[in-house]
């Protein structure tokens, strides 16, 4: 079920904004039009063919005009919009006799078509319900729009404002549209549903760039006001992510696509299941895995000691950060007080929503999608900025509303391994803002250049994980560090004992190996070389540039690729998951130069279309 209500009034975008809507829901699929103005009525011709011009030509139209049962012309399944809900009761009240002269006649009449009006919404609502239908409703604000003349114009105020307060109400997205902004109802705003299918994060679209507005799936129905209204140039989640597989830098050729099917592959989903979906799920024993982003070759041996000390002691009591905090304060060279110790950078990152209590958050793309998926579990609206491959997913703060009092971007990203510089994040920082690094890939980048670990802000929350550089995805060890107010903050909400025993003791020990974190940067650095240059010798992939230990490539066909790999027991990740990414987006994680020498030849093998050698 969904039903959403635009309200507003004559000449305010409500319509258009409700059309724009009920596009988003359908998801490419025809919307079915209820239109409710008399085609007969010359004075309605103008504003029928103006609706009718903006509509796509494939959407099928049912007149109401002269029915009473609004809900016996939803189709079975689907979008319906109506449009718009003021011109059906004023045809209602007049075949009632509401407009007669005779005043006892004319209240007769309209208390009839009062109950005979509001049955019928209940209907629609009832109807709307089905699991496979969604239902727009544009009407008027009374009072603001076209007021009709003759005896019932006061019964056709009273009316339509009663039937808009009984549709909002029992909406899931109400808003009111004045001058082509949409601004939302917020005591009426619930997670909105595409008929058909699974749970959408949104389908509240922006034209702020590369955009878009996310509604939470909270039970606190927030909703922010940056939902832009019907001037807007829409641009769904799904279209971004489409979009943004077209460019490619100079100089790369396109290599033809994979035979078998169309080019391209499917974009970025938008559940919450999708933001949860990581590389480690794809890969089976026995395959060569090019998907998770973990070094190679295990932990070193000092820090299986420690863990194995550990053993001891550390299982019989419960575990007390309070001595790996002080390694890590050492480790970056910050007061105790300003390092959280977590489980993993996922802790640190689940950490923030509840803490911090943003209005509005700003996820810049590629991005780690558990910073995405935390926040809409605590009902912050959320909007994403797809940073934009053609320039290599540079950032710019210019595309961040102003209004977002939370940013979080990823440097190294999680999806491509860019590294941007340090002035471009300190560029994001605003008076209310808080900015969020996850620094995750961080200490894979030799000298860690870029690093704002080490720099103290009273703004600035940076996120460390030591997961991939130490190969202890099975231990989770990360930390926050910010200053002294936010890191109390997150510690207030942190679950008591969040950090276990081996956590602890592989991070004390960390602080007397140091130089481990310097030599295995230096082997991802030379792994990922290795695998560049391979890959660049392949015509037709698209690489942008990484200071990780994983590339991003593009491939018309990429998703049948990675599948025809994983039918050789190689596994790389498609990064349809990641908003702005498709599945023919592949993120390639380096290993050893023997390891990275297999899998281009699998892939030759595969692009060439011959069979692998005996």
């Amino acid at each position: 079920m969904t039903l959403v209500v635009a309200i507003g009034g004559v000449r305010s975008g409500k319509s258009a904004w409700a059309e724009h809507q009920a596009s988003e829901l359908a998801g490419g699929a025809p919307v079915t039009v209820l239109a409710t103005a008399d085609p007969a009525d010359p004075s309605m011709g103008d504003r029928i063919g103006r609706h009718v011009s903006r509509r796509p030509s494939g959407w099928p139209v049912v007149e109401l005009h002269g029915q009473d049962e609004p809900a016996g012309s939803l189709p079975t399944a689907g979008v319906a919009l109506l449009d718009g809900l003021g011109g059906w009761v004023a045809g209602l009240l007049e075949r009632a006799g509401a407009f007669a002269d005779d005043r006892d006649a004319a209240r007769a009449a309209t208390q009839r078509a009062s109950a005979q009006a509001h049955a019928a919404i209940q209907s629609l609502i009832d109807a709307s319900a089905a699991p496979n239908r969604a239902l727009v409703v544009a009407t008027e604000e009374t009072g603001l729009g076209v007021v009709p003349l003759g005896a019932g114009t006061a019964a056709w105020v009273d009316l339509v404002g009663e039937l808009n307060q009984r549709l909002v109400k029992a909406a899931d997205l109400a808003v009111v549209v004045v001058a082509g902004r949409a601004l939302p109802l917020t005591d009426a705003a619930r997670p909105l549903t595409r008929p058909g299918a699974g749970p959408a994060l949104s389908v509240v679209a922006t034209a702020a760039g590369l955009s878009e507005v996310l509604m939470p799936e909270d039970g606190e129905r927030r909703a922010h006001p940056r939902l832009l209204g019907a001037g807007a140039t829409v641009r769904s989640i799904r279209e971004a992510a489409g979009q943004l597989a077209e460019p490619k830098p100079s100089g790369i050729p396109t290599r033809p696509a994979l035979p078998g099917g169309p080019t391209g592959g499917p974009t970025a989903d938008t559940s919450i299941a999708s933001l949860r979906s990581h590389g480690d799920r794809l890969v089976r024993p026995g395959d060569a895995d090019h998907a998770v982003n973990v070094v190679a070759g295990g932990p070193p041996a000092w820090l299986t000691d420690a863990f194995a000390a550990a053993l001891g002691s550390g299982l019989t009591h419960y575990p007390d950060a309070s001595t790996a905090q002080s390694a890590l304060a050492e480790l970056y060279g910050r007061p105790a007080e300003e390092v959280v110790v977590t489980n993993g950078a996922a802790e640190a990152l689940w950490l923030l929503p509840a803490a911090l209590r943003p209005r509005l958050a700003a996820c810049l793309y590629p991005l780690f999608t558990e910073a995405e998926a935390a926040l809409h579990a605590l009902g912050v609206p959320v909007i994403r900025v797809l940073r934009d491959p053609a320039r290599d997913f540079a950032i710019d703060a210019a595309s961040v509303p102003d209004d977002a009092d939370l940013v979080l971007v990823g440097n190294p990203s999680a999806g491509s391994g860019t590294l941007v510089a340090r002035d471009a994040i300190r560029a994001l920082r605003r008076p209310g803002r808080t900015i969020v690094v996850d620094e995750a890939f961080m200490d894979l980048v030799p000298g860690e250049r870029e690093s704002l670990a080490r720099e103290r802000a009273a703004d600035v929350i940076v996120v460390r994980s030591f997961t991939k550089s130490l190969s202890i995805p099975g231990v989770r060890a990360g930390c926050a560090l910010a200053a002294p107010e936010l890191a109390a903050r997150l510690r207030a909400v942190q679950a008591p004992w969040s950090v276990n025993a081996f956590a602890v003791a592989g991070l004390v020990a960390l602080g007397s190996h140091a130089d481990e974190l310097t030599t295995r940067a230096q082997q991802a650095s030379e792994e990922r070389s290795d695998l560049t240059a391979r890959l660049q010798a392949l015509p037709g992939l698209v690489l942008w540039p990484s200071d990780t230990n994983h590339v991003l490539v593009y491939l018309d066909g990429g998703a049948r690729l990675a599948a025809a790999l994983r039918e050789r027991q190689i596994v790389v990740r498609p990064c349809g998951s990641f908003p702005g990414l498709t599945d023919d987006h592949l993120r390639i994680t380096a290993r050893d130069p023997d390891a990275n020498a297999r899998l281009v030849a699998a892939i030759t093998e595969i692009l060439g279309g011959t069979e692998p050698a005996a």
